[in-house]
């Protein structure tokens, strides 16, 4: 439990609310046509909020571990904050008469089937994979809003952007250290390692799975990019190095991997 507790007084300490964004100075001239773009496509994505609060709870065992389930509670709540935030700024931008229908098919989409679907092992019905597509989406979440605060010259955009990222990295750490911990305490550590393998070589970001396609996130983006991804590779292998073995498999995999993966391999 104290992992939970450490991060509710961590969050309670130094975390954000709505009002507290310069929405006084929204700066739209200064607003580009990337920043629309970006807070557009990022509000359809969170606004899926629900969706990623109900993954968790048709996990295998999930009720059981009751300090991952009191911390999804808790990031679920934060996850809101960030879809409510980031609807505001597209009405105020602009956007949100052409991301209304958007928001209806994530709405309307079954996300939870079919992130499930997405493991054809059961990966993410377990808690290893679950934990570890949390931590990397998470990871990639953080890198592109880091990477989207420092380009925009709104200072409404640049601080809900920074914030918003601030969350989504502490999120990464709290289930990194979860899958570490969870791990370490595993009754069958190779039977852990082949989730967590199996979570990584299948990773899609929300966006794949509601089938829209935003380059954002990616090595062909201008937000996230090269560097971005180089970034995102070293870290999740960082986070896997638990398992000594884990990497060296990922890396040494001649299966179809997503772009998560693949960074992996190429390390």
């Amino acid at each position: 439990m104290q992992a939970y507790l450490d991060y509710f007084e961590l969050t309670e300490r130094i975390g954000w609310r709505l009002g507290d964004l310069p929405w006084n100075e929204p700066q739209l001239d200064r607003v580009s046509d990337d920043d629309r773009k970006a807070i557009a496509a990022t509000s359809v994505i969170e606004s899926g909020v629900p969706h990623y609060a109900k993954v968790w709870g048709v996990v295998d065992g999930f009720a059981d571990d009751w300090e991952l389930a009191q911390f999804v509670t808790l990031w679920a709540g934060e996850e809101e904050r960030h879809n409510v935030t980031l609807n505001r700024l597209a009405r105020l931008v602009g956007e949100g008469d052409a991301v209304a229908g958007d928001y209806r098919r994530v709405a309307e989409t079954d996300f939870v089937a079919a992130q499930k679907a997405g493991c054809p092992t059961r990966c993410y019905s377990t808690i290893p994979g679950m934990l570890t597509y949390a931590m990397i989406q998470e990871l990639v979440t953080w890198r592109f809003y880091l990477s989207a605060s420092k380009q925009t010259k709104s200072l409404l955009v640049r601080e809900a952007f920074r914030r918003i990222g601030e969350d989504e990295m502490r999120h990464h750490v709290w289930y990194r250290d979860a899958l570490k911990a969870r791990h370490a305490r595993a009754p069958d550590k190779a039977w852990f390692a082949e989730q967590v393998s199996a979570a990584t070589r299948h990773f899609r970001m929300p966006h794949g799975i509601f089938h829209v396609r935003e380059r954002f996130f990616d090595v062909e983006s201008n937000v996230v990019g090269k560097l971005g991804v180089l970034d995102i590779k070293l870290r999740v292998a960082k986070a896997l190095s638990f398992d000594r073995g884990l990497v060296a498999a990922l890396a040494s995999s001649s299966a179809p991997q997503p772009l998560v993966a693949q960074a992996i391999a190429a390390t």
